[in-house]
């Protein structure tokens, strides 16, 4: 759970959450079997300045792109065929983006961004997102450290890398 952390469990977010969406600052649909909720526009501005003010912003982004790289990751491992194009489609790729903007970032972590590419290389291919895939494929191979060099990360990256290259300059390169 991305809100979760130190003296905050999971009961006392559920309860924060179900607190916001009565008072309608958060908005839930329930319309698949899990329950997705999402912040109004004006809640995110005024939660995000207040993130800034309390010096809190990376702690909650490093979270964030933590998260995302699991979730793919094991959506990927478990079902790597069969990633729910519909469902992620709709839901996570500005997810995704946003974190791998701070992964990269100079405030970011370059270790939990390779991994994030890795992780979500699978869903840009699956939703011909190629021009992003093959962009954050190239930037997470240039940015890999020694220990990362002849992994499964990196050819993973290198494939992905190869597959969205192919499909947008064409394989005569």
């Amino acid at each position: 759970m991305v809100a979760a952390e130190g003296d905050i469990d999971g009961a006392q977010v559920i309860a924060a959450i179900g607190s916001l969406v009565g008072k309608s600052l958060v908005s839930a649909d329930g319309a698949s079997a899990t329950m997705r909720y999402r912040l109004l526009d004006t809640t995110r501005a005024y939660l995000l300045g207040k993130l800034i003010e309390s010096n809190e912003l990376d702690s909650v982004a490093r979270r964030h792109a933590v998260y995302f790289s699991g979730f793919l990751g094991h959506a990927d491992n478990a079902n790597p065929a069969g990633l729910n194009a519909e469902r992620l489609s709709s839901e996570h790729p500005a997810n995704v983006r946003a974190a791998l903007e701070w992964s990269f970032s100079d405030r970011g972590d370059i270790s939990i961004g390779t991994a994030l590419v890795a992780a979500a290389a699978p869903l840009f291919l699956k939703l011909s997102l190629l021009s992003e895939c093959l962009r954050w494929s190239e930037r997470a191979i240039a940015d890999l450290d020694d220990a990362d060099r002849g992994t499964r990360r990196e050819m993973e990256l290198q494939g992905s890398f190869g597959l969205s290259l192919m499909f947008t300059k064409g394989n005569s390169i």
